[in-house]
C-alpha cells in the first residue's frame, strides 16, 4: 500500500452530466442541514 491516491480524474471522459450524483448530493447536504441543530457545529 505505498502509492495509494485519491482517483481526480479518468482517462476516457464522460459524455453526460452527472445529474443523478449532482441531485444525490445535493439532497444529502439538504438532509444533514435539516437534521443537524443550529447548524454544523461538529467538535
Amino acid at each position: 500500500m505505498g502509492n495509494v491516491v485519491i482517483p481526480v480524474h479518468d482517462v476516457n471522459p464522460a459524455r453526460r452530466t452527472p445529474w443523478v450524483t449532482y441531485a444525490l448530493l445535493a439532497a444529502n447536504f439538504v438532509v444533514f442541514a435539516a437534521l443537524t441543530p443550529g447548524g454544523a457545529s461538529i467538535p
